[in-house]
């Protein structure tokens, strides 16, 4: 999952930092209930 954030970071450094954040979102969501689904 790190260098999977790294790999986006890269991706979207350079773009508008708005599209970087609902990324970032997403990602935050999706660990929340991988882990919600685990336990």
């Amino acid at each position: 999952m790190y260098i999977l954030r790294l790999k986006f970071y890269a991706l979207f450094q350079s773009h508008e930092p708005l599209l970087w954040i609902k990324i970032s979102k997403l990602i935050l969501l999706f660990n929340k209930f991988y882990f919600n689904a685990r336990s």
